[in-house]
């Protein structure tokens, strides 16, 4: 059975679920000793689960795939229900796979869960938009420049991340290497935000929480790139603004609107002025 899901063609099991209270759907890959599952959770109140599984193109049916249920919901990891699905080898192994999961509520209401990537990925290379540039501070006027400027990255990715090694540079001069506290790891979770700042002191920088500390790496405020790419080398993410198109106004974050911060489909137009706003308060 075809449905078209994000702009992709999935395909979709049908699996039967009891009811319970209403959560966001969160679809996560597990690997562990015992190979490869996807688990479902946030989804005990619901009637219907879909699970989706496809390429971008082409024709594949879920049995094919080698998904076999292993749960039903109502199995329970604390509050959770929980739906978990084996993966088989050949799945891991492919380039271009995606799941994703189609709820339906005891209410009738109809909710997507993340889109996770089925193919076998190192950390070391996590692929564009796995982690996005959200938020940033380009020009304070409470704080001088040098230490209220700071950059917000999200995770979209399926599983902690270890940003340790990665890099921050604007296609030119500009560049800082990202290294955790002690030369240890720097983590971010699935749908967790890190700050990048030029200062930690929350005292000089304006009273932000600064994840960790940026040094050689400056936001013009006419015009600039914020890259971000992965110890591999290859661009995670990237956002290019003017002051002019983008409505620059001092003192006042930008930050991407919600609804292109979730969609990998929406990647497209992150970078148009448009996707990003002003916040409301000034710093």
């Amino acid at each position: 059975m075809g449905r078209w899901i994000h702009g992709a063609l999935f395909f979709a099991l049908v699996v039967s679920a009891t009811a319970g209270e209403a959560q966001p759907p969160l679809l996560v890959r597990v690997e562990d000793g015992a190979g490869t599952r996807l688990e479902l959770a946030h989804a005990r109140d619901a009637r219907h689960v879909k699970l989706c599984v496809g390429p971008p193109l082409g024709v594949h049916e879920v049995g094919e795939l080698g998904l076999d249920p292993l749960g039903a919901i109502g199995e329970r990891a604390g509050p959770l229900g929980v739906l978990r699905w084996d993966v088989s080898s050949d799945v891991v192994g492919g380039t271009g796979l995606a799941a994703q999961a189609l709820v339906v509520g005891a209410n009738g209401r109809v909710a997507l869960s993340n889109v996770v990537a089925l193919a076998r990925r190192s950390e070391a290379n996590a692929g564009a938009g796995r982690v996005v540039v959200t938020e940033l501070m380009i020009d304070p006027v409470a704080v001088p420049d040098a230490v209220g400027e700071w950059i917000e990255l999200t995770s979209r990715a399926p599983c902690r991340l270890d940003l340790t090694g990665w890099e921050l540079s604007d296609g030119g001069r500009d560049r800082h290497r990202i290294a955790g506290r002690g030369g240890g790891p720097l983590w971010i979770g699935p749908g967790e935000r890190l700050v990048l700042g030029n200062s930690g002191d929350r005292a000089r920088n304006g009273g932000v929480h600064v994840d960790h500390v940026v040094r050689r790496f400056v936001l013009a405020n006419d015009a600039d790139t914020v890259r971000l790419t992965d110890r591999s080398g290859a661009v995670v993410d990237e956002v290019v603004y003017d002051a002019k198109s983008w409505r620059l106004r001092p003192g006042r974050s930008m930050a991407l609107r919600p609804e292109f911060e979730a969609s990998a489909v929406c990647d497209a137009l992150r970078n148009d002025p448009a996707s990003w706003c002003p916040s409301t308060s000034e710093l």
